[in-house]
């Protein structure tokens, strides 16, 4: 059985997770905060099939969320009408 990969090694840093809680803390539509949310754990270290149970995504979307966000650590990846990338 394959070793589940953790944070680190899928290209999660601390400043993501700061970044990625504050913008929770900030999210004002549901649509964007479950986004947020989907992405924010698997930086935590659950499982991509825990994180989408939790936020009723598709275990599919959840992926396509975390790969977005991870190409290039930019909270607009998750969610297209937030913040420009460059501000961040």
């Amino acid at each position: 059985m394959r070793k589940p990969a953790t944070p680190a090694d899928l290209g999660f840093t601390s400043r993501d997770l700061q970044r990625l809680s504050q913008a929770l803390a900030e999210a004002q539509q549901a649509r964007v905060f479950r986004r947020l949310q989907a992405v924010h754990l698997i930086a935590q270290g659950y499982r991509a099939s825990e994180a989408a149970q939790i936020t009723g995504l598709s275990l599919r979307s959840v992926y396509h969320l975390v790969n977005r966000y991870l190409a290039d650590h930019c909270l607009g990846s998750v969610d297209v009408k937030m913040l420009n990338c460059s501000t961040l």
